[in-house]
């Protein structure tokens, strides 16, 4: 059995008059292949011709045309991925007008006039008052083809060809054959005149015969036509003959050029006009795979290895048809439908994957990753969905996992894009984005990419729930979240889920929580739910796959040569003029990294410093040495990983002094960093100069030259405005190794902040008091000011200059204190607060507990800041650490903020449940209630949040609650006028009502209006908590006060 990546050469066929013929002038058969993938559809032959394996594919009987050639061509790229060069052989309508073209001869598709050897004449416009106009541009064969026939041009000019005895021989050696292919009698070739449809033999054009010393067929070179229609008017055929100077007419090539670039050869049988006849196809299909047969030898093996592979085409297209579909999809929709998604979208979670799928798309090397789209995994995955309904794919750190998932991405958008069953969601795990990667977030995520279609119902019921009353907006439980997605994946045929990176996932707990709810929602959804997962081999992670198909993910060595390719041209001039010097750097690399992308790019950086042959020579010979050491495959590739990193921070320290400040800054800060940093951002951040009062435009470094010295470690990625390192790697590596490469980095980062702060400039730009203008005008004219203002106070205290003058100096000025706040108060960064704010409220989030005990012997310990009303207990609620030596220093555990709430509230709100645990600990009231008689076990309630409703109970909390207060209009069920049974029952928590029941809740207690838990479960139809309330001795005949 042949594997089918032997196969380099693809050949198509229409007829099977043309399918026999090229079978004939196989120099060997070889066996019918015995595994294709479950879509195929094409029948093949398999052999060798000359020097290539070849793989032979003909259209279906009966079936002719653009679309089905197409079809065709699909097919075999994904049955036989290595194809490299293809072929279109068979039979076509001459066009004798102009050329001295006869039945039996043969035309080549070649480049004329700016077209690229076949020209779709059906594909175009009408302009008024001006002929039809073609729009349709088709590739022109590629170069290697083309080098080819201009190669056995001259071979035919000099020494002429034998392709008639080839045809002669092949009869000779199959008898059969002689009535059907060998050359009809010439008399029977015969051209009638344009505007005759008759047979009158009056009407015959008188050709000379052909010289003896003229090749015999005759071989023509130019344009093709093709269309889906069959060509049989002579008036048009000749009109388009002027027009074009078409050679030949045909009905595939069209289908085939921009996606199958392939070589059209015909083998003229008819003159295109309605006095068709089959009497010469026989011949004519035999003469053209003649013809491509002495093509075929022109080209050495070694030349068609080095071709892209076709394949490479169809992911081209597909990110075309992608980009085509997402803009066209708005139309689809109705304004209220788009406006939904919208509100939904930005209600269930900011977070939007499809930005960063954008940019991994765009980094791939083009041509990369076909490989796994062919592969017999994952057909089996994409065609056999119930059978096989998750593909898992570990590999090693920078082989490209998160690029190759982008690609899949792609592919099955554009698979399934005309086929709304089916929906595709996807996550990129982000080390660098934990903090919007917890369950909540991951199962928002994807409902937000499922809701369109018949997935937005679900989803859109779940919003209006909680946004019915815009003056107290909730969101949902974690519980809700989760039977919306169980009903959003219900409402589909088919639901694709793509997880990339799960060993980023830095929370253990939190990746296997989200493994377990999308394995049991995949059990339970009553639709066919498959996933798809990458990550580094970790054996927890993939002690959840042992069952699912495996393929590990590896750079395929096709596509590191690739990649090679396209940097060596970026290599300077004397570099690319030495053929032997970059097949050294193409082998030695490539042989080197072992299937890691990443490697191939850092090798690539540190010999593009090079200055001589002799550097590369020498670098090479490092990377060679570096590869014989290590032997662990995976072992192996970190530590040659750490090497290529250490190598490359050796170039930036050789770097001239001021280069290599600079790139330490810039490496510093993104290590460092609580978030991704803008140019602009990081631009600022560097040209900081600590202790001066004023910033400095003049020392702004330009933003391509501070990426351009950290060699390649750094880039911009231009999707998210972000400058980042290259790999989480990357970030690893310095986690590890910082204190010898940037000791001090946290100290000069820390001082970088509270002098951007201390600014002269900052103070006199107008009052905070004014509001959000100043703001915004702050964060125009200086970029960084947002990010210090937020984060200054996390470097302060990991550098620990709490004690430091300049840290003490911008929280004891007056009224500068407020342009310091960090968004985790709870409030829109940018509302600044008057009078009232101390150095003690906004050194509290940031837990900074030296600063806070300096203060607290001058500050109020309840004092409240005047916008907000809230005292510093509550700005320190992000810290426990914070919040424990305000209590232990008396602060009132029960002060209210503008809202009316304790910090116990406000902690239950936020799922905070170490905050919960510490102020319960230390006696808060679990009972308090605010001024309209809501209870934080309401609030634990509304929020589904059962453990902390559990502690809750536990500290003495009323399961009933107490003394309703009285309104003057009812509001919305669910609110602070219910008990928390039937709040749990009115949102439709059954895990929440079983708790409450089995902690002793009166099944019969009502709210003010008379809603019994029952009548609130029954009026919003949640059948199953009236069914479990009835279970429990729920009295059916209780009706409201107001019934």
């Amino acid at each position: 059995m042949y594997d089918p990546n032997d196969y380099t050469v693809g050949w198509i066929c229409a007829l099977p008059t043309e399918y026999v013929a090229a079978q004939e002038f196989l120099d060997d058969e070889h066996d019918k292949p015995e595994f294709l993938p479950v879509h195929s559809k094409n029948h093949y032959a398999l052999g060798r011709m000359g020097r290539h394996n070849v793989a032979i594919a003909t259209l279906p009987l009966g079936e002719y045309g653009i679309t089905s050639a197409a079809r065709v061509a699909d097919d075999m790229l994904h049955c036989f991925p290595n194809i490299r060069i293809g072929l279109m052989v068979g039979v076509g309508g001459g066009v004798p007008t102009r050329h001295d073209v006869r039945l039996g001869d043969i035309v080549v598709s070649t480049p004329r006039n700016g077209l690229g050897g076949v020209l779709q004449y059906d594909f175009g416009k009408t302009i008024q008052d001006k002929s039809f106009e073609f729009t349709g541009f088709l590739d022109q064969p590629p170069t290697i083809l083309r080098n080819a026939v201009a190669g056995l041009l001259t071979h035919y000019e000099r020494k002429g060809h034998n392709i008639q005895q080839a045809v002669e021989d092949v009869i000779a050696n199959n008898r059969r054959l002689r009535s059907k292919y060998q050359k009809p009698d010439p008399v029977s070739d015969r051209l009638f005149q344009s505007d005759h449809t008759g047979e009158d033999l009056s009407f015959l054009v008188q050709r000379e015969e052909r010289d003896e010393d003229l090749d015999n067929p005759m071989i023509h070179y130019g344009l093709i036509a093709s269309a889906s229609q069959l060509m049989k008017d002579a008036l048009i055929r000749d009109k388009l003959a002027k027009e074009k100077d078409v050679l030949c007419f045909e009905m595939e090539a069209a289908g085939l050029m921009n996606h199958f670039p392939c070589l059209v050869i015909r083998g003229i049988c008819d003159y295109s006009d309605s006095h068709k006849t089959e009497q010469w196809q026989g011949y004519a299909a035999m003469v053209a795979a003649a013809y491509a047969k002495d093509l075929l030898s022109e080209i050495a093996p070694q030349q068609v290895e080095r071709e892209r592979k076709l394949s490479e085409y169809l992911v081209e297209r597909i990110e075309k048809t992608v980009n085509d579909t997402s803009s066209g999809m708005a139309d689809l929709l109705t304004a209220q439908e788009e406006e939904d998604r919208r509100s939904i979208a930005k209600w269930l979670t900011p977070v939007n994957y499809a930005v960063q799928q954008s940019d991994f798309l765009g980094r791939r090397q083009k041509g990369t990753g076909t490989w796994l789209l062919e592969s017999k995994e994952f057909q089996l995955w994409l065609t056999q969905p119930r059978e096989h309904p998750t593909l898992f794919c570990p590999g090693i750190p920078g082989a490209g996992k998160t690029i190759i998932t982008s690609i899949l991405i792609a592919y099955l958008q554009a698979h399934f894009q005309t086929d709304p069953r089916v929906g595709i969601a996807y996550i990129f795990y982000n080390f660098r984005q934990q903090d919007q990667q917890n369950l909540t977030d991951l199962i928002a995520s994807l409902l937000r990419q499922l809701a369109h279609g018949q997935g937005l119902e679900p989803v859109r019921k779940l919003y209006k729930k909680h946004n019915e009353d815009p003056r107290s907006e909730t969101y949902a439980s974690l519980e809700e979240l989760r039977d919306t997605l169980h009903a959003v994946v219900t409402s589909y045929s088919r639901v694709i889920i793509l997880i990339d990176a799960l060993d980023e996932c830095q929370v253990h707990d939190s990746r296997e929580v989200f493994l377990r709810e999308l394995f049991s929602l995949q059990e339970n959804a009553g639709t066919t739910l498959n996933i798809f997962a990458t990550s580094r081999y970790d054996q927890s992670i993939e002690m959840f796959f042992e069952r699912s198909l495996k393929r590990n993910i590896h750079a395929d060595e096709a596509d590191v040569r690739n990649y090679i390719d396209d940097r060596l041209h970026r290599f300077p001039s004397w570099v690319a003029k030495n053929d032997s010097l970059k097949e050294m750097i193409k082998e030695t690399v490539t042989r080197a990294v072992d299937g890691m992308f990443l490697l191939a790019q850092l090798y690539l950086d540190s010999l593009a410093w090079e200055t001589t042959p002799k550097g590369i020579e020498q670098t090479l010979a490092g990377v060679v040495e570096t590869s014989d050491k290590l032997n662990d495959r995976n072992e192996s590739k970190l530590r040659a990983l750490n090497k290529a990193y250490k190598v490359a921070m050796r170039r930036i320290k050789g770097q001239a002094p001021q280069y290599f400040k600079l790139a330490r800054k810039v490496i510093s800060w993104i290590l460092c960093a609580k978030r991704q940093l803008t140019p602009l951002e990081i631009q600022h951040a560097v040209a900081v100069e600590l202790g001066m009062p004023k910033f400095d435009g003049k020392n702004i470094a330009d933003i391509e030259l501070s990426i351009s010295v950290c060699a390649g470690l750094v880039i911009l990625d231009h999707e998210t405005n972000v400058v980042r390192f290259v790999h989480y790697t990357t970030q690893e590596y310095f986690e590890h190794t910082w204190k010898k490469w940037f000791p001090g980095s946290h100290i000069h980062i820390a001082k970088a902040c509270v002098t951007y702060l201390s600014f002269d400039t900052l103070d006199i730009m107008g009052p905070p008091k004014l509001g959000n203008f100043y703001f915004e005008r702050r964060s125009e004219i200086y970029p960084f000011y947002q990010y210090a203002a937020q984060f200054w106070g996390y470097h302060v205290g990991e550098a620990q200059m709490e004690e430091e003058q300049t840290t003490l100096n911008i929280l004891q000025s007056t009224g500068i204190p407020s342009i310091y706040i960090p968004d985790i108060h709870g409030f829109a960064f940018g509302d600044f607060l008057t009078t009232e704010v101390t150095g003690l409220h906004v050194a509290a989030p940031f837990g900074l507990l030296k600063l806070m005990a300096d203060f607290l012997q001058a500050t109020p310990i309840n004092l409240k800041d005047q916008h907000h009303r809230q005292p510093p207990l509550h700005w320190a609620r992000h810290s426990e650490a914070a919040v424990k030596l305000l209590i232990d220093n008396g602060a009132d555990m029960e002060v209210t903020n503008g809202r009316d709430e304790t910090l116990l509230t406000v902690a239950i709100e936020e799922k905070s449940e170490a905050i919960v645990k510490l102020l319960l600990d230390n006696g808060a009231d679990a009972n308090a209630k605010n001024t309209v008689g809501f209870h934080p076990l309401n609030t634990a309630v509304l929020y589904g949040n059962e453990r902390l409703i559990e502690l809750l109970l536990d500290n003495r909390a009323n399961i009933d609650g107490d003394s309703i207060k009285r309104f003057e209009k009812p509001v919305r069920p669910g609110g602070f006028h219910d008990t928390p049974l039937a709040v749990a029952a009115g949102r439709g928590y059954e895990n929440i009502v079983k708790l409450l029941l089995k902690r002793g809740a009166n099944i019969e207690a009502k709210s003010y209006f008379g809603d019994s838990p029952l009548i609130s479960a029954a009026s919003h139809g949640f059948l199953d908590i009236v069914k479990l309330l009835l279970e429990n001795g729920a009295d059916i005949e209780s009706m409201s006060y107001f019934h």
